[in-house]
């Protein structure tokens, strides 16, 4: 997956669920969008959801705006096919929820090279517990992109407020919401991209040691 760098005043999530609010994105005035297949659908909705998202994403009409799918964990009985239908949908990223490791990574990466995904189709990782903060280094090592911490670990909560803020004019503009954002510490890729390579090709080879050896006629 190749990596790009662009500026991003607003990201919005969109529950995945929700045919109208999917539909209604497209006019919405933020630079990124966020389809929601993880924690803002119930289990019971997950395929309609999946579904709703692929189709609405493959429609387009996005214009200039970055859309983002938000997968389900390969963890559990969603995410394996949530990355499939993702990976030929036209997205701009695909965003993996609750990321401890370069494992996890390199598993969806996998998923997604093997059905089709195109270059350009970046990887976002959420990093939302403690394990995962701890392995940042690793991850930034094997996707290539710095980690960053905020000051503030509650970004979403915060963003919340400061929207609330802005609309009642406590905040002038952007710009002073944006000043007061700060970094609390940033890990840097280390590795070294042939030894990357090298790692990920092997890891690969590693994984498909291990299809195809059980017979059908074994239970």
């Amino acid at each position: 997956m190749t990596k790009r760098h662009r500026p991003r005043r607003s990201v919005l999530y969109m529950p995945g669920v929700n045919a109208r609010a999917l539909e209604k994105s497209r006019t919405l005035p933020a630079d990124a969008l966020i389809f929601d297949l993880e924690d803002a659908v119930a289990p019971d909705a997950k395929l309609t959801a999946r579904n709703q998202v692929i189709q609405t994403v493959e429609a387009g009409g996005y214009g200039k705006r970055e859309v983002m799918i938000r997968t389900n964990g390969l963890n559990t009985p969603w995410g394996y096919d949530d990355l499939v239908a993702a990976a030929k949908a036209g997205a701009d990223a695909v965003l993996l929820p609750k990321v401890e490791s370069a494992e996890m990574v390199r598993q969806a990466e996998s998923v997604l090279e093997s059905h089709g995904a195109p270059s350009g189709l970046a990887i976002w990782c959420m990093m939302e517990t403690p394990r995962g903060m701890l392995h940042a280094e690793e991850i930034a090592d094997i996707l290539d992109v710095d980690v960053v911490r905020p000051k503030v670990a509650e970004t979403t909560a915060l963003g919340a407020a400061y929207a609330a803020g802005l609309a009642v004019g406590f905040w002038a503009s952007e710009d002073d919401i944006r000043n007061n954002w700060g970094e609390d510490k940033r890990w840097s890729p280390q590795m070294d991209a042939a030894e990357r390579d090298r790692l990920y090709r092997n890891w690969k080879k590693a994984v498909s040691k291990t299809l195809d050896w059980v017979d059908d006629d074994v239970c």
